[in-house]
């Protein structure tokens, strides 16, 4: 992993991201195994690393009680259309009606990249076709998302 600077930095999210996330004493067996297969996936396999490391910080999210939902908005629960935005108080996605101050702005392509991620088990990622640069804005929605979840900043971020 270490011969790669993107595969290094993208390890170093996973791990950061699961270090704030669970505290020392907890034992959580489902996300040390996620962890380790993540990490072989990007060590040894021939998966996008990006969007194992998205996979990875979405299940995060899951195993911590956070849940995506790409059907409708969490808010008035209507269908979509053409803006999607992301409430960093709630955690949730929401339609252009129901956004506040403090969401943000998801291009399509960025939440179709995470909704594939999310549905798409680690070892079909290989035959899923996405660049690199919208898997690194997935990656940043969803970590910022984990951010306000956890009040916690993680650095390694920055570094993608």
């Amino acid at each position: 992993i270490s011969s790669d600077l993107d595969k290094y930095y993208l390890a170093n999210i996973m791990l950061e991201s699961v270090s704030l996330s669970v505290s020392e004493e907890e034992q959580n067996m489902q996300v040390f195994v996620t962890l380790a297969n993540a990490l072989k996936y990007i060590c040894y396999d021939k998966i996008n690393p990006f969007l194992v490391t998205l996979k990875f910080c979405v299940s995060l999210l899951d195993y911590i009680g956070y849940n995506f939902s790409f059907g409708k908005c969490s808010c008035c629960g209507l269908n979509y259309t053409n803006k999607v935005y992301l409430n960093l108080d709630s955690g949730e996605f929401v339609c252009f009606s129901c956004k506040n101050d403090n969401s943000v702005f998801i291009p399509n392509q960025v939440f179709s990249c995470i909704k594939i991620a999310k549905n798409t088990d680690f070892e079909r990622l290989n035959s899923v076709r996405i660049s690199d640069e919208i898997s690194r804005e997935s990656i940043k929605v969803v970590c910022k998302n984990l951010e306000y979840r956890l009040y916690k900043k993680i650095r390694s971020v920055k570094f993608i």
